[in-house]
Parts: structure tokens; C-alpha cells; sequence
């Protein structure tokens, strides 16, 4: 059976597959990171702010995805994107214009997805929380002793 991914993103790709998804964890860390530490300098909502924050996350992200993707292909042999038939390219890990895909996505995660996630999460009790966290882990063990 096909699933919703699977069609609209065909193949096993980077995106939520193997137990290196937190590399993408890592990302969404610097994006709030980088948001708090801004906003002590920038009035919270301001262009000011919002430019700051793009570029911290252009380059940010960039330079994890380069990490991520050098330390996937030596560690695990294999190769999860490459962007080497896009244009603005540098190697095969990185593009401009994905760069500035992960700029834009910053923005849109501080200014929407953050404070609506902050909401929600309010709502579910602690031993939900608990144990959504240690079936993760599970996950992630046993995916990693699978793989290697």
C-alpha cells in the first residue's frame, strides 16, 4: 500500500527516514535557538528580526546539511540527497536555492508553527510526553541495530 509521502515524494528519501532524522531535529534547535538569542537584540516581529533570522538560518542550516550529509555518506555509505542538478550548487550536499527554502521555512516555523506547537503542547499530559519520548528512543535503537 502506498503512502501519502510516498507519492507526492517518491523513494526512500532524506525526510523522516533512518534513524539520522536529528539532523533535522538539530536544525529546528538552531532555528529557536537562534530566534531567542536574536529577539534580546532585535524587537520580536520587526524586518530587522525577521532578516537576521533568515540569514542566521540560511547559513545555519546549510552548514548542518553539509555536516549531515558527509557524515551520512562516510558513516553509512549511502546518499540521501543530492543536489548537484540544481543550480547554485556547491557539492552535493548544498544549493543556494534550497538554502533559501530553509531561510523562508525558518520564518514561517517562528512566526506560525512555534506559537501554535507552544498551545498545543500545554494540553497533553506529562505522562504522554514521557512516553512518546522513550518509544523514540526505542525507535531509534532499533533502527540503528537494523541498519548497522
Amino acid at each position: 500500500m502506498e503512502t501519502i509521502v510516498s507519492i507526492f515524494w517518491p523513494g526512500e528519501s532524506g525526510i523522516l527516514y533512518g534513524f539520522w532524522t536529528p539532523i533535522y531535529g538539530f536544525g529546528v534547535l538552531l532555528i529557536l535557538s537562534a530566534s531567542y538569542v536574536l529577539q534580546k537584540y532585535f524587537q520580536k516581529y520587526s524586518w530587522k528580526y525577521y532578516l537576521a533570522l533568515f540569514f542566521t538560518s540560511f547559513f545555519g542550516l546549510t552548514v548542518i546539511e553539509l555536516i549531515g550529509g558527509f557524515l551520512i555518506k562516510y558513516l553509512f555509505h549511502e546518499e540521501l540527497w543530492d543536489y548537484s542538478d540544481l543550480p547554485l550548487h556547491i557539492g552535493p550536499y548544498i544549493s543556494v536555492p534550497v538554502s533559501f527554502i530553509w531561510g523562508i521555512g525558518s520564518i514561517l516555523l517562528v512566526r506560525w508553527i512555534q506559537p501554535f506547537l507552544e498551545r498545543f503542547l500545554k494540553c497533553i499530559p506529562r505522562w504522554i510526553t514521557v512516553l512518546c519520548v522513550f518509544l523514540f528512543g526505542l525507535d531509534n535503537i532499533w533502527t540503528f541495530l537494523l541498519k548497522v
